[in-house]
């Protein structure tokens, strides 16, 4: 595929692994209060992300403190300790799910939080998550805090690996920035605790962690470097996204009168199909985490068709489509029930649906009884995009 696979994740760890930015923030505003200040969320959350260091000789500039930064940091950590002691450290809800799946996954995993070494074995062990980790990256031991590059590549190095192999997980700007700068692809963690944060450098943007996991991680990091999911996989055949050269394939087969008379195709030129691919690509398979997708077979690589699901308007309704496509040369050798056998799974067990439609012309007989050797029952008629067509349901 021209670069290597997923191979480490690089967490931040406040407000990504443990939700202690309030805690932080509190300790901060004891502390200014204690020499007769006030600061509001607005200026603290400037530096989510970056280092007490960087917080600390803000704080005494900027308010003309009485003290040294070393005496402000003292203070902050003595006022951060009372809160720790009171109410303890609270794990980000999905975390521990997730680092276990990438775990069974073989991925490796390192923390690269601005947060003091110490503090960072602290939380890490207190939270109960210190095994999945191979590293703990401190912004304190590198030249520039985020959203400088240097914690991330320190990471990469710490784990034997290469910005092509990794993603971050981060909740700042100031971390996503750093990431970006580090040339590694960033998943962007809203958490309304961390304040509001300009994640837009993210590849993906999340608002929580329950139902993420290894499976989802690739995902991204195949959209982040342009690469197609691969979705299935039977005796014979691969099931993967569309990507762009296929085109040159699938018109081939368009142009054949014989073949494409069932198939819904306008007049375009390979230009404009190669043009509506990309649209495709770029906005259908993030939108909905299904579409249309290549079927190749294993032995030879070849590709050799196209199938999976649609949404498509049928009487007023909006239904989910089973589609297919079989190349002239590979028709007749069962292909079409292995690939839409394999895609009913995935509709089930990953898309979480349960009923597929299927809509065919009437005098579409081979269509029809493929219909019904997938167990689809004719429940009437449909008319879709115009057209009247045979209606076939299942039940997943």
């Amino acid at each position: 595929m021209g670069i290597n696979m997923l191979k480490g994740v690089i967490f931040d760890m406040d407000g990504v692994l443990v939700n202690s930015e309030p805690m932080h923030y509190k300790a901060c505003c004891k502390l200014m209060e204690e020499h007769n200040n006030t600061i509001n969320f607005d200026y603290y959350e400037k530096f989510i992300g970056s280092t007490l260091t960087h917080l600390t000789e803000s704080l005494v500039k900027d308010y003309e403190l009485p003290i040294t930064p070393d005496e402000v940091a003292a203070g902050i950590q003595k006022n951060r300790e009372y809160y720790i002691k009171r109410d303890g450290f609270e794990i980000i809800v999905g975390v521990s799910a997730l680092l276990y799946s990438l775990r069974k996954a073989n991925i490796k995993m390192a923390v690269a939080s601005s947060s003091p070494q110490n503090y960072i074995v602290r939380v890490i062990k207190a939270l109960g998550i210190d095994h999945y980790f191979e590293k703990l990256i401190s912004g304190e031991n590198v030249e520039n805090p985020k959203p400088a590059p240097d914690i991330f590549r320190k990471a990469m190095e710490e784990l034997g690996l290469n910005k092509e192999e990794c993603l971050v997980v981060e909740d700042s700007m100031n971390g996503v920035l750093a990431a970006k700068h580090a040339g590694i692809p960033a998943i962007g963690f809203e958490n309304k605790d961390s304040g509001e944060q300009d994640l837009s450098e993210a590849c993906i943007i999340v608002q929580g962690f329950e139902g993420i996991d290894d499976s989802f991680m690739e995902m991204v990091y195949l959209r982040s470097h342009g690469l197609p999911l691969i979705v299935g996989k039977t005796q014979r055949l691969l099931l993967r996204e569309m990507i762009i050269r296929d085109m040159d394939r699938f018109y081939d087969w368009y142009k054949n009168e014989e073949f494409s008379k069932y198939l819904e195709n306008e007049d375009r030129t390979l230009e404009e199909e190669i043009e509506n691919l990309q649209g495709y690509i770029q906005n259908i398979y993030p939108l909905l985490g299904f579409g249309y997708w290549s079927i190749i077979l294993q032995e030879t690589n070849e590709l050799i068709g196209r199938a999976g699901l649609n949404i498509v308007e049928c009487d007023g309704d909006t239904v989910v489509e089973l589609g297919y496509m079989i190349g002239p040369e590979y028709q007749n050798k069962g292909y079409a029930y292995e690939a839409c056998v394999e895609i009913l799974d995935y509709a089930k067990n990953v898309l979480d649906m349960n009923t597929v439609y299927i809509l065919v012309k009437e005098e579409n007989l081979i269509s029809r009884k493929l219909s019904e050797k997938l167990g689809f029952q004719l429940v009437g008629e449909g008319n879709v995009r115009r057209e009247k067509l045979l209606k076939y349901e299942k039940m997943i």
